[in-house]
């Protein structure tokens, strides 16, 4: 086409130096499509922005450089596709300038893309047509919900992981299960120490998948390695299941905050806020098909190459008992309210100093918080803070606030308030890793 161009037009034209002078160049001698150096790395980045990817995550190619061992002059790049590609790795030549040897390994790439027929013979990348979805019309003649959106979530297919079922839900007398340790060690020393886990499921996992170990890349730069490893079986009783099913199903709800649920009238006021807990939602949740167990270890005890698993009951026998006071709340405590050491909470009274540092649920909300602190000089009848915007309710106190906002009376009206930090909901700590050398990405 090149050719062409350059016979039909009545001006003279000089070819672009890139090709006169022979630079390296990859062509598909059926159609005669083409890509040089000068446009390997944008055919590249163009290339993964065709990947699938989602709000949390965009598909981009990764450079690394390095110097040739013995030749300070000489630099070689090596190119990281995305976990979707039909590879991850690709090693490009030697060159004297690092932008050079970028090019070539990202002409590399593009031989390769074509070669195992991720591209076309007119070198474009090839990708799977997604269906049309029928709209979903209601009865006014508008569309109701579109893909992607919350009604119709993502237009994704769920399978089932095999891995995952298991027939041991309604025993009661104990099961004997698959454990694997899953820890994650952080880089830099000076960073806190993550909390390890340990799966429980009742079938065996392939190898590659039981001696997993990835690099996770989170936000600030941190770098924490997760190594998966097979212990063997661990038999648990009939209370430890029953504490374990109770921990899973308090702390992962609350995490996420569906522990409480709200049922809002035509006019937008909240008229019922039902605990989830107990509920036949929670009953399937425990279904063959995806059952398993993901309980914490013990902090400081053992390390990877530790075969004993030392779980930690403690925590999760502390969470069982929560649950189940939150599952059937009933304010039954008959205790004094001059006692200035401790608090009085709906599973119990506890001491003001085992408060601090520790996570709470609160009934009417169904939220996880951290305790910061106990606040010995503001009770439930201290005032309120007067609202900043002068169209929000005011509130005489605290106690009033519960009783008009949530509907609680507050029964110990004398003891202190705690002051807490809120916990959020999840969201995607990994990032985009790019190693960078040079200034150069």
């Amino acid at each position: 086409m090149r050719n062409l161009s350059l016979n039909r037009s009545h001006i003279p034209l000089t070819p672009k130096a890139s090709v006169a002078k022979g630079l390296a160049l990859y062509s598909v001698s059926g159609t005669g499509a083409s890509v040089n150096c000068d446009s390997s790395v944008s055919f590249i980045y163009k290339y993964c922005s065709k990947l699938p990817g989602d709000k949390y995550y965009l598909p981009r190619p990764e450079f690394v450089f390095r110097s040739v061992e013995g030749e300070e002059n000489l630099h070689v790049c090596t190119l990281r596709l995305p976990p979707n590609a039909p590879f991850q790795e690709v090693l490009g030549p030697p060159s004297n300038r690092q932008i050079h040897a970028k090019q070539l390994v990202c002409l590399e790439a593009c031989k390769r893309l074509h070669e195992v027929g991720a591209v076309d013979d007119y070198l474009i990348p090839i990708t799977e047509a997604v269906p049309e979805e029928e709209e979903t019309i209601n009865s006014k003649g508008k569309n109701t919900a579109g893909a992607g959106t919350t009604k119709r979530k993502e237009l994704h297919v769920e399978a089932k992981a095999k891995a995952l079922c298991g027939s041991w839900g309604k025993e009661l007398n104990g099961v004997a299960l698959q454990i694997y340790k899953l820890v994650f060690m952080a880089q830099d020393n000076d960073e806190k120490a993550y909390a390890d886990f340990a799966l429980f499921i009742e079938g065996t996992l392939d190898d590659d998948v039981a001696n997993a170990e990835i690099d996770l890349h989170l936000t600030a730069g941190r770098v924490v390695k997760a190594r998966f490893a097979p212990i063997g079986k661990m038999p648990l009783n009939s209370i430890q299941i029953k504490d374990a099913k109770a921990f899973q199903e308090i702390l992962y709800n609350g995490i996420f905050g569906k522990l409480i649920k709200r049922t809002k009238s035509s006019n937008g006021v909240d008229v019922v806020m039902k605990n989830i807990l107990g509920t036949k939602k929670i009953k399937r949740a425990w279904a063959s098909s995806n059952i398993y167990f993901l309980l914490p270890l013990e902090s400081n005890k053992g390390g990877f190459h530790d075969t004993k698993v030392n779980i930690d009951w403690k925590c999760i026998s502390k969470c069982a008992d929560v649950a189940r006071a939150f599952e059937y709340y009933r304010t039954r405590l008959q205790v004094g309210e001059d006692d200035s050491s401790g608090v009085y909470l709906a599973s119990g009274p506890i001491l003001t100093a085992d408060l601090i540092d520790k996570a709470i649920v609160t009934i009417h909300t169904g939220k996880i918080y951290c305790v910061t602190d106990v606040l010995h000089d503001k009770t439930a009848e201290s005032p309120f803070p007067e609202p900043q915007d002068s169209e929000m309710p005011g509130y005489i106190s605290y106690s009033d606030y519960f009783q008009k906002k949530y509907g609680r009376n507050l029964n110990y009206l004398k003891q202190p308030l705690l002051q807490l930090k809120q916990s959020h909901r999840p969201h995607n700590l990994l990032t985009r890793h790019v190693e960078k050398s040079q200034g150069l990405y």
